[in-house]
């Protein structure tokens, strides 16, 4: 009986081990690509996804994985980090929340509870960015001088035209409402209205980024074959254990050079939300390119791509 257990209870242990060890495959990038978007693609794959979702992200994913053997490092940054700040600033930026409340006494608030951010498990890694980008702009609005003068306009109920003081303001209707709803919710309910949003901006990223190409490369720069899960180019597949690092999120990817998330830089006329890009009809095939519209131009032998993108101008907030 002895001599059992002792062949018996080691073998439990191995097969434990075993177990503990397993690992699941997730897609990656082995290629540059901008943090919020890696923390984004992670942080779906982590879901629970049903039969149906499981299947578009591949597809995108596949789609993405073309796109970026072709587009070039600043194409793929801006229109990655474009969507993204987007999908996130637009979700309550016309919200009705009485901006008197955010004052300093709710920063002390928000400060508690966003400490244990990094901590909290139930959160996706691109929600702790997410949360902690905006709580640093949230402090960095609030330490603008346009802050005084928002004091004034609630104490004393006037008007103020000042152009910065209206920018400040719009742009505090777009951050505050998210970190209202972050103190206000459990992780479990907030998870749940990231989870969806997730997914649309990866399809929006998706279709731009082939849309790009048609538009200032056709088909001639196409890659000769299709991306699958077992020949992938851009991307790669990795074991999920290796991104499970307890990281800090702002601290181990900053999203600009400067201080702050970066989210106060708005992105320009020429990028303002939409529901759906650009209204092209939806892909009838597998390949979730859109259906061009009728007499869509073709391509010029004249014409050659820029080498560089025009610099953005920080516009989009005067035009709303």
């Amino acid at each position: 009986m002895n001599y059992l257990c002792k062949i018996v209870i080691p073998l439990f242990l191995l097969l434990s081990s075993h177990v503990l060890l397993a690992t699941t495959k997730i897609i990656s990038s082995s290629k540059p690509v901008p943090g919020e978007f890696r923390f984004l693609i992670e942080s779906i794959q982590k879901q629970d996804l049903n039969i149906d979702n499981k299947a578009q992200f591949e597809k995108w994913m596949l789609s993405l994985d073309e796109s970026f053997s072709v587009l070039n490092k600043d194409e793929i940054f801006f229109i990655c980090k474009a969507e993204i700040y987007k999908a996130i600033l637009k979700k309550y930026k016309d919200s009705e929340i009485d901006l008197k409340k955010f004052n300093n006494t709710f920063l002390k608030g928000a400060t508690e509870k966003i400490e244990q951010v990094n901590r909290d498990k139930a959160l996706s890694i691109f929600s702790k960015w997410m949360i902690q980008a905006l709580y640093s702009d949230f402090k960095t609005l609030l330490t603008a001088p346009q802050y005084l003068n928002f004091v004034t306009l609630t104490q004393n109920a006037t008007a103020i035209a000042d152009q910065s003081f209206v920018i400040w303001t719009k742009k505090l209707k777009m951050v505050a409402p998210w970190l209202d709803l972050f103190i206000n919710s459990d992780s479990s309910e907030f998870e749940a209205i990231i989870r969806p949003m997730q997914l649309e901006i990866l399809k929006t990223i998706s279709l731009y980024s082939d849309l790009l190409i048609r538009q200032s490369r056709f088909k001639e720069d196409w890659p000769k074959k299709k991306s699958t899960l077992a020949s992938l180019n851009y991307f790669i597949l990795k074991d999920v254990k290796e991104s499970l690092k307890p990281v800090s999120v702002l601290d181990d990817t900053p999203v600009t050079t400067g201080s702050g998330s970066g989210s106060g830089e708005i992105p320009t006329a020429a990028w303002t939300p939409r529901d759906t890009p650009l209204d092209l009809p939806k892909a009838t095939d597998a390949s979730l390119s859109p259906t061009l519209p009728p007499n869509y131009p073709t391509p010029s032998a004249d014409y050659h791509a820029p080498e560089k993108l025009p610099q953005p101008v920080n516009d989009w907030v005067q035009g709303q």
